[in-house]
């Protein structure tokens, strides 16, 4: 699963830019670092517009090889 917070440092987001940018607290920011399982699915959608990533590479889904 790639983690909120190193998607956000790999595109050089500072987590204060993020939560402007989502229009929630930095604390928000964190606790969904945290407890990314645990994501509405509206909001994974927005994280993978954000990050410009599918949900699957966010999500850690693994495509099976037949």
């Amino acid at each position: 699963m790639r983690k909120i917070e190193s998607l956000r440092i790999d595109h050089d987001i500072p987590v204060e830019k993020m939560a402007h940018d989502f229009g929630v607290t930095i604390a928000t920011i964190y606790n969904w670092q945290k407890s990314q399982p645990n994501l509405p699915g509206e909001l994974i959608i927005k994280l993978c517009y954000y990050f410009d990533v599918s949900s699957d590479d966010l999500l850690g889904v693994k495509k099976k090889v037949s």
